[in-house]
């Protein structure tokens, strides 16, 4: 009865060290990329004061579990240089390349 009793304790100290690895290398949160057109250069570059507000709020989202859990926000952006024809250009570069955007900050 105490080999059975030893051999039932050791099964489960392999499997509470076990599992969580197991889970941690299956389980991956889904990712959701916004995209973002800042003017970073140009005539009025605005963007530099507004992208690194963007970065810190994904990574507060991103740090909380009671916020969309399961989840990863990236983002993906590009400079408009406060032009509106590149801001055009690089908007549909946005919306069409991979990966698809959720929305896209302007």
């Amino acid at each position: 009865m105490t080999m059975m009793v030893t051999k039932l304790n050791a099964a489960v100290v392999v499997l509470c060290f076990t599992i969580p690895q197991l889970y941690s290398e299956v389980y991956k949160p889904k990712t959701l990329t916004i995209g973002g057109i800042f003017p970073m250069s140009g005539s009025w570059a605005g963007g530099v004061g507004c992208l690194p507000a963007v970065k810190m709020a994904l990574e507060d989202v991103n740090n909380r579990s009671d916020i969309l859990p399961d989840y990863k926000l990236d983002m993906q952006f590009d400079d408009s240089q406060c032009k509106p024809g590149l801001g055009t250009k690089v908007l549909y570069k946005l919306l069409y390349d991979k990966p698809t955007k959720l929305l896209v900050l302007t």
